[in-house]
C-alpha cells in the first residue's frame, strides 16, 4: 500500500468522453473541457471509466483522451486514467501508455464479461499495477460488471506495493467503514454514488469519484466544501439540490449519462454526444433545460 493521500482527496469528475460532430474522439474539447473543470475547483479527474464511455472506444481513443487532458492539465490537477479493458495485454497497455502520459494514479474494473474466480481478478491487477508502476486505485462497481469485490480480496490487494484504495459504486455506504477498518487511515475511498456523496463521506471516504459531477461540479464541491468545515446543514442542502437535478434532468431511454452529457450541453459546455449503442438526449429536451436552470439558480443563490 501507497502512503500518502493528499492528493486523492475531494471532489474528482468521472470526465466525459468529447466528440465532434461525426462521433470522432475530439482533443480540442478534451482540453477545453478539462480547463473548465480546473477553473471550477474540482480537485481531480477520472478519464475513460463508465462515464467517460470508456467501454465503447478504441483503445488508440482511450490513449488520445488520456494525452490529450494530460496535455491541458497535467500537472495543475489530479488526474487518474482507468485503464481497465477486455483482456489483459489491452489493459497492461493502456497503463504503461498512460503512466507514460504522466497522469497520477491508473484505475480499473475487473476484467469484464467472463465471471472470474477471485484469483483470475488479482492477477488482471497485478499485472496492471506492474505496467503502470503507480499508485493504483480498485474500481469496483457491481452493476455493471456483475462482480462484487469482497473484503478478502480487498484486503490482499490493500497490502500491495502501489495499491491506494478504491472507488466503490455500491448503494451500501458501510463497506467504506469496512475497507477503512481493514486499510488504515492512508487508505484511499471514493464513493461513486452520487445521490449518496454526503453518506460515504460521513462514513469516511476521502471523496467522491461521479458521473454527475461533470454537469454541475458546482454543487458536488459545495457538498464536500461544508462537510470538511462540519457545516452538515448546508452540505445537506446542497445534496438535496444535487440529488434534484441529477433525477429531474435524466430521460428513462437510454443510460444517464447521455442526459448529464446535454444538462453540461445546456449550460454552455458541449462535450458532444454520445457513442452507440447509448441514445444522444437533446440539450432542448424539456428536462434537460430545467435541470440546467434549477442548477444556475442555486449557484447564483448560494446557500
Amino acid at each position: 500500500m501507497i502512503q500518502g493521500i493528499s492528493k486523492f482527496k475531494g471532489i474528482f469528475v468521472a470526465f466525459y468522453a468529447c466528440y465532434d460532430t461525426e462521433g470522432n474522439v475530439d482533443e480540442k474539447k478534451i482540453a477545453k473541457l478539462a480547463n473548465w473543470y480546473l477553473d471550477k475547483g474540482v480537485n481531480g479527474l477520472y478519464l475513460t471509466g463508465s462515464s467517460g464511455e470508456g467501454m465503447l472506444l478504441s483503445e488508440q481513443e482511450r490513449m488520445r483522451t488520456v494525452d490529450a487532458a494530460m496535455d491541458a492539465v497535467g500537472g495543475k490537477i489530479t488526474v487518474i486514467a482507468h485503464v481497465g479493458a477486455k483482456n489483459t495485454q489491452e489493459a497492461c497497455r493502456l497503463a504503461a501508455q498512460a503512466a507514460k502520459a504522466g497522469v497520477d494514479a491508473v484505475s480499473s474494473v475487473p476484467n469484464i464479461y467472463y465471471p472470474l474466480p477471485e484469483i483470475c481478478i488479482e492477477e488482471y491487477w497485478d499485472a496492471l499495477i506492474d505496467a503502470a508502476r503507480l499508485p493504483f486505485i480498485i474500481y469496483n462497481i457491481p452493476s455493471t460488471t456483475g462482480y462484487n469485490l469482497s473484503l478478502n480480496l480487498f484486503e490482499k490487494m490493500i497490502r500491495k506495493p502501489y495499491v491506494a484504495g478504491i472507488k466503490t459504486t455500491s448503494p451500501d455506504s458501510s463497506l467504506i467503514l469496512k475497507m477503512k477498518a481493514i486499510g488504515g487511515d492512508n487508505t484511499v475511498i471514493f464513493h461513486g454514488e452520487d445521490a449518496q456523496l454526503l453518506a460515504g463521506l460521513s462514513m469516511g471516504a476521502t471523496g467522491g469519484i461521479g458521473g454527475t459531477y461533470g454537469a454541475m461540479p458546482e454543487l458536488y464541491l459545495n457538498i464536500y466544501r461544508a462537510f470538511t468545515e462540519g457545516d452538515m446543514e448546508k452540505a445537506y442542502l446542497w445534496q438535496q439540490r444535487a440529488t434534484k437535478a441529477l433525477t429531474h434532468g435524466r430521460v428513462s431511454w437510454t443510460p444517464g449519462v447521455a442526459s448529464m452529457k446535454a444538462i453540461l450541453a445546456a449550460r454552455g459546455m458541449d462535450p458532444g454526444g454520445v457513442r452507440a449503442p447509448f441514445k444522444t438526449v437533446s440539450a432542448n429536451e424539456a428536462v434537460v433545460r430545467e435541470a440546467a436552470e434549477m442548477i444556475e439558480e442555486w449557484i447564483r443563490e448560494g446557500y
